[in-house]
């Protein structure tokens, strides 16, 4: 057998060791848990003040780190500033939330992600925001 051949297939299965060691340690996300930024209010077209913060963890509730996880704005027309986050050590994943213009509208966001198991889509949780009008810069 050729020693590149050979070496190759050692590097192969030390890989998928790697990768299976790295799912066991990890888990697979089961849940996600809201940890603060819901239910707030703020000025219309404005970004709120607490980011939106979410846990990730697995069935038996350890935290699941490097979990993708996205918050995509659903109703209001606001925006997200970066509009995915990777989990950290501790699971937690967060970002800045921008609500929309139109006082009269709900605002809502939801925090997202892909299965990577079977490629369904997963909704964890929802966001919601009130807006209130922007105070006028001067009354004449």
């Amino acid at each position: 057998m050729d020693n590149r051949f050979t070496l190759q297939l050692v590097l192969l299965f030390v890989t998928l060791d790697a990768c299976q060691r790295g799912a066991a340690l990890h888990g697979i996300a089961s849940k996600v848990s809201i940890l603060g930024g819901d239910v707030q209010k703020g000025i219309a077209g404005k970004e709120l003040r607490e980011p939106l913060k979410v846990r990730v963890a697995e069935d038996k509730g350890a935290a699941v780190p490097g979990q993708l996880v996205n918050f995509v704005v659903t109703s209001g027309g606001g925006r997200v500033f970066a509009g995915a986050s990777l989990s950290n050590a501790d699971g937690v994943a967060q970002d800045r939330w921008t609500v929309g213009t139109k006082v009269s509208q709900t605002q809502t966001l939801e925090v997202r992600a892909v299965d990577s198991q079977t490629g369904a889509k997963i909704v964890y949780a929802t966001y919601k925001a009130t807006v209130l009008p922007d105070l006028p810069a001067a009354i004449t």
